[in-house]
């Protein structure tokens, strides 16, 4: 997998496990010349079956999604995505524009933590405030891609936020560069 950006400076590296399913994440943020860059490679099983997945996440620097690569193994099968995204909410995938994300600033890929990352780190939002935002969310193992309301409340500065989609809820910790240390009582940073 390869997306054109020389590597500047590592800026945070976190090693994640599931702890409702046989996952482990490894996931690096890169201070990149035109922005961020989020690299991470998941393993685990889903079902009976095990899954391998490796993603690239390139922004600009105010954290808007520009393009995502996703590779994934599951099972004896193997699938690829590749979108690109304007900044602006317009989306394309393989040149193809893609109207139903149209106003997603985000991507939100549903097998990490990682992604929920961007938009925190993209809202800036201070103790008590809360913000609303749609993301085109990778659903797994499919790969399809499809727009998710999303509100982030932040609930002590710059460390805890509320997040919820539709009636699922979670609350985050997170670090320096907005990285997740702890994803509700999904996953956790070893």
């Amino acid at each position: 997998m390869t997306m054109k950006s020389n590597l500047h400076l590592l800026l945070q590296s976190r090693l994640w496990k599931r702890l409702d399913e046989p996952f482990l994440e490894h996931c690096r943020l890169f201070r990149v010349q035109e922005g961020r860059l989020l690299a991470g490679s998941i393993v685990g099983r889903l079902g009976s079956e095990p899954v391998s997945c490796t993603y690239l996440i390139r922004t600009c620097p105010d954290w808007l999604t520009r393009e995502v690569s996703v590779e994934l193994a599951y099972g004896g099968e193997e699938a690829l995505l590749h979108l690109e995204a304007d900044g602006r909410g317009n989306w394309t995938m393989d040149g193809r524009e893609l109207p139903e994300l149209q106003g997603c600033l985000d991507i939100d890929i549903e097998l990490t933590p990682a992604t929920n990352t961007l938009p925190i780190r993209r809202l800036g939002l201070r103790k008590g405030q809360e913000a609303e935002t749609t993301a085109a969310w990778v659903r797994f193992p499919s790969l399809a891609v499809q727009p998710l309301k999303q509100s982030y409340r932040c609930l002590e500065e710059e460390s805890r936020y509320r997040y919820r989609s539709a009636s699922f809820e979670a609350e985050l910790d997170v670090g320096g560069e907005g990285m997740i240390h702890r994803y509700g009582d999904l996953w956790v940073s070893l």
